[in-house]
């Protein structure tokens, strides 16, 4: 039955004609699934790879809760797509941001409450890795490396329909890689992603050039998604094509941005009774659901290095805007296969250690509520590969919920998501959402000095309604340092020193920081 409904919402109409000024159409979106297999994460390395580096981070002694920005109760206190609360609303699950442990899985492996990460603690046992490669970090040549395009490269492995979620081929190292073809970006200002090559869009619009389907989301981002912590992203939504079609079948663009403005309001808690109950269009029969997304939701989400060049204005350096370098880290992919609705699991019943269904080969795993993850992440020569299932843990450990079935299933996820996500619920409103991701307009400065800072937000972040303060500066009150990691950049260090003083409408100056005191530098983080 899942198979059949997610079949039917992704083919739509689609042996409907087009209108006669665009008569060549698109292929029919027929899915397939992908076959997977069942391991056990006690056969990992780290069998606790769910639990990423930045749980392990300096509190400064409960002085400091980085915990909050994920482990929190509100989207389940709404019953808004989420089931897993974490700051004490479910005894059984306690309260991640005070209790400071991990229970192990098995009486057979190492305790998780030891930061296997190494490279966190001890950073110069990567310099003696790289040492015994031959390879000299000081000759590195890193502006060059990340104005190196490896996406197109990748791109071009994807086997398959661009316009059908799963890319076919048994075993295709790139069957999920998503069918985002980055010669088609960036997106125009509208957010929506046109292609010149007709198979890699739907439907023209009346200047001849193809819809694809994706549409950039400008949201807020979390403090662990900043410039600052070495990690900037894009990020792409695409619905099933019936959400594209009238309900005579043809495709029609107000109807598909109609559709697209009732799922973020779904996800949003922002439904009004006069839009009714259903979507538009081909896609009417499909039910809104409050906090959740329809069968077939795809995202893209290239996670960029950082390049303070990169506004969007010097093609040379990058065609992306908000310091996104044009060389990748990774693509991330998501697609909702089948339902699921958090209300129907108890937050209890969650089952530790149990095996994660995937396919090391394709780079994806079944994060067991509802959704396929797959990753592609730089190997040694800087090219994208899949990830295998112990890499891609860690996007369970962010992107899931709870769920018990008869035959257990590996599930973890946050307490912020809402249905595995947390990109769309944070998307700015109107039209500035629907744009690249931009980190709040950030403009570079081409003749900044070494030590000057190289540009700057043209946007103020938001501000937290109930905290009368913005969202950014919540996030720096509550942490070690300037991210999840408990560093501060000099860079940085000098930019708030400067900034921030009575003379700007500060009630006090930036601080410093007195490391040759053990109690003075207590006092401070407090």
């Amino acid at each position: 039955m899942i198979v059949a409904t997610l079949a039917a919402m992704l083919a739509g109409c689609g042996d409907s004609p087009l209108p006669a000024a665009k008569a060549e159409a698109a292929p029919a979106a027929v899915s397939g699934f992908p076959k997977g297999d069942y391991r056990s994460p006690l056969t990992f390395s780290n069998p606790y790879a769910h639990i990423p580096a930045q749980c392990y981070i300096e509190t400064s002694r409960g002085a400091q809760n980085a915990c909050l920005f994920c482990h929190t109760n509100g989207p389940y206190q709404a019953g808004l797509g989420n089931n897993f609360p974490q700051a004490g609303a479910e005894p059984r699950l306690g309260n991640l941001q005070l209790e400071y442990s991990f229970t192990p899985f098995s009486a057979f492996v190492a305790s998780p409450s030891r930061n296997p990460w190494e490279n966190t603690l001890t950073p110069e046992r990567l310099r003696e890795a790289v040492t015994v490669l031959g390879i000299d970090p000081a000759a590195w040549d890193m502006e060059r490396y990340i104005r190196q395009d490896n996406w197109r490269v990748a791109f071009a492995q994807r086997p398959g329909n661009l316009l059908v979620w799963d890319g076919g081929g048994d075993d295709a190292p790139f069957r999920l890689f998503p069918g985002l073809d980055p010669s088609d970006l960036p997106a125009d200002t509208d957010g929506f992603v046109r292609s010149g090559t007709s198979r890699n869009g739907f439907f023209q619009d009346s200047d001849g050039r193809w819809l694809t389907g994706w549409r950039a989301v400008n949201f807020m981002p979390y403090g662990i998604f900043t410039p600052m912590t070495g990690s900037v992203s894009g990020i792409y939504i695409r619905l099933p094509q019936a959400f594209m079609r009238r309900a005579d079948g043809t495709f029609d663009l107000d109807v598909y941005r109609q559709n697209l403005d009732l799922v973020e309001r779904a996800i949003q808690d922002r439904l009004r009774s006069e839009e009714g109950a259903n979507y538009r269009g081909a896609a009417q029969a499909v039910a809104i659901e409050r906090g959740l997304y329809p069968v077939g939701t795809e995202f893209a989400h290239p996670l960029h290095y950082v390049d303070v060049a990169a506004d969007g204005r010097n093609l040379t350096i990058s065609s992306y805007p908000g310091t996104r370098a044009r060389r990748v880290k990774e693509i991330r992919y998501m697609v909702k296969w089948k339902p699921f609705y958090p209300s129907q699991f108890r937050p209890g019943v969650k089952e530790e250690g149990a095996p994660i269904y995937g396919n090391d080969r394709e780079g994806w795993v079944d994060n067991g509520v509802g959704w396929y993850l797959a990753g592609y992440i730089e190997a040694a020569d800087g090219a994208l590969r899949p990830q295998n299932r112990e890499e891609l843990m860690q996007c369970i450990g962010c992107h899931s919920g709870i769920a018990s079935t008869e035959f257990p299933q590996f599930t973890s996820g946050t307490g912020n998501t809402i249905d595995s996500a947390w990109a769309l619920p944070r998307k700015f409103a109107g039209e500035l959402g629907w744009q690249e991701m931009d980190y709040l307009g950030y403009l570079a400065q081409p003749d900044a000095k070494a030590d000057q800072t190289p540009g700057q937000a043209q946007r103020g972040d938001p501000l937290n309604r109930r905290l009368e303060k913005g969202e950014f500066r919540q996030f720096l009150d509550h942490v070690v340092g300037a991210s999840l990691y408990g560093d501060m950049p000099a860079a940085i260090e000098r930019f708030l020193a400067t900034a921030i003083q009575p003379a700007h409408g500060y009630s006090a100056a930036w601080p410093a920081l007195d490391t040759a005191d053990a109690a003075g530098f207590q006092q401070r983080q407090i």
